[in-house]
């Protein structure tokens, strides 16, 4: 596949689109969560624009305007497209990942595949993007309740405040969030999650009822444990869940894949241990300052994404406005 991939059957190149594309529409509610999420983080780094434009609603609007168009040459310039990112791509040497036991790698040596694949060293790819302004905008599915995203850009993984990030995204689902918007809002799920590798924060909330409701819970559980409203047991506990995240056992399938992703990423062992150190040892204090810090300070450039139902966003658009905050500007695709 790699070394002869065809591009050449435009007949079944557009019949396995034609699969996709249906599926991708079939899909759309059940992936709203991901689509808001994706776009919500895009302004904030060129990894995060990338992800959009592979997974999120960028691709789904780009793959819709080629299929529901009939227009060969916009089909013709796609094709030429895919034969260009093949020698740019998949020409490239491969690394290539084996998880066996010594013995077995022993035997592999000599194995005729590694030295046939062949290929140029890879050089990284030139990319010319530009970042566009943090969203605030609404878009109307097919759906009763609401899926919301909001997020702001943080702090890296190597900054020595992200593991306080870390803690505080545990005390605001477990102090505030999970019974403000699943148990009293009704959502079906929701709360705030750290991302150090990438540098941001993201809180997030699903099926859910509300919009402005849930918005203002948002930003009362930074308040509140920016204000030290949490008890030693809850940051304990707050610990604890980002301990066991950490040190969960990898499966024996999965352990080549995951040390070369710390590879790639410069996640050293000292590094892991350092984080992992720093989130035993955290205070109080080092909560309340990450956040005061790097969330309370960015929370004016947030951005907000939210996929509802066209009368739900009416609706929560009007208790905003009664509110003294800003609508989301409602947006078609």
């Amino acid at each position: 596949m790699i070394a002869s991939s065809d591009f050449e059957d435009k007949a079944r190149i557009k019949e396995a689109l034609t699969k996709h594309w249906t599926s991708l529409k079939s899909r759309f509610n059940s992936m709203a969560m991901r689509y808001a999420t994706t776009l919500a983080i895009s302004p904030f780094s060129t990894s995060s624009k990338i992800q959009n434009s592979w997974n999120g609603l960028e691709y789904y609007k780009q793959l819709k305007d080629l299929m529901e168009k009939e227009d060969d040459n916009k089909f013709d310039s796609f094709i030429k497209k895919l034969k260009e990112l093949r020698q740019k791509i998949l020409s490239i040497k491969p690394d290539i990942l084996i998880g066996a036991d010594a013995e077995f790698i022993k035997k592999l040596k000599n194995f005729p595949f590694f030295k046939e694949i062949g290929g140029k060293v890879s050089k990284p790819l030139e990319t010319k993007l530009t970042l566009a302004k943090p969203p605030h905008k609404a878009f109307p599915i097919a759906s009763p309740v609401a899926f919301i995203a909001k997020a702001i850009k943080t702090i890296p993984y190597t900054h020595e405040d992200a593991p306080y990030l870390a803690i505080a995204s545990s005390l605001f689902d477990n102090v505030h969030l999970h019974q403000k918007i699943r148990e009293e809002g009704g959502a079906y799920g929701g709360g705030s999650s750290c991302y150090p590798l990438s540098g941001h924060f993201i809180f997030t909330s699903y099926r859910d009822p509300h919009i402005a409701n849930t918005l203002k819970a948002f930003e009362e559980a930074v308040e509140i444990i920016r204000k030290g409203k949490f008890s030693a047991r809850e940051l304990e506990e707050a610990k604890l869940e980002n301990i066991q995240n950490l040190d969960a056992p990898i499966s024996p399938g999965s352990r080549s894949d995951v040390a070369y992703g710390f590879l790639k990423e410069g996640r050293t062992y000292e590094l892991r241990k350092k984080f992992r150190d720093a989130i035993l040892k955290a205070t109080k204090k080092d909560v309340i300052k990450a956040i005061e810090n790097h969330i309370v300070k960015n929370l004016k450039e947030a951005s907000i994404v939210v996929f509802a139902g066209d009368e739900l966003i009416e609706k929560e658009n009007n208790a905003l406005k009664t509110s003294g905050k800003k609508p989301l500007e409602k947006m078609t695709f």
